[in-house]
């Protein structure tokens, strides 16, 4: 009878010495790079995002309503949407970077004219290239082609200051982190 040629099984980094040491400073680098880095501004993004779609869906809902309630509700567009989140994510991500020195006032100016930034770009291509007509301005007093005008950018403006701190608590809640703080200078 033949012999069975038997060997423990065993990992490669344990049948082999250099392996071992290999695998050790491997994950001894990786634990130094700190991966949790990595997740960590992954779980960031992921948060920015979700935060910002909640923004953006509330502010659609809302305007849904608005345009439904005044029995308008044709002039609703799902671009509406996609700007509504896009916009979202934007104001997070501002409200998120800024440091906690710059005002809140000035966060909400900020914040409220790159709103009114979109809002011209988007109104630009979805209304003046493309003819869709999704909302026209051009009756308010200052507007810019219709596109925008001087009463909702300073609504955006009045808007932003709120959400950027409900948007700020929200970010804790879920992070922790430095508690939310706020300077009117």
């Amino acid at each position: 009878m033949r012999k069975r040629n038997f060997r423990p099984t065993r990992t490669k980094a344990q049948r082999s010495g250099f392996r071992a040491k290999e695998e050790t400073q491997r994950s001894e680098r990786t634990r130094a790079k700190g991966t949790g880095e990595g997740y960590a501004a992954c779980g960031d993004v992921i948060l920015s995002g979700l935060l910002g779609c909640f923004v953006g869906t509330t502010y659609f809902l809302i305007e849904v309503a608005w345009k439904t309630a005044r029995g308008h509700p044709e002039g609703v567009s799902w671009t509406m949407l996609v700007l509504a989140l896009l916009l979202g994510v934007l104001m997070e991500r501002m409200g998120a970077e800024l440091p906690w020195r710059c005002p809140i006032w000035t966060q909400a100016i900020l914040c409220g004219l790159a709103i009114t930034a979109a809002e011209f770009v988007a109104g630009c291509i979805l209304n003046l290239w493309l003819g869709w007509g999704v909302w026209d301005y051009s009756r308010m007093a200052g507007n810019v082609l219709g596109q925008i005008c001087p009463q909702f950018a300073a609504l955006w403006c009045l808007v932003s200051g709120p959400v950027i701190v409900l948007l700020d608590w929200m970010r804790y809640a879920v992070q922790g982190g430095e508690r939310p703080h706020y300077t009117w200078e």
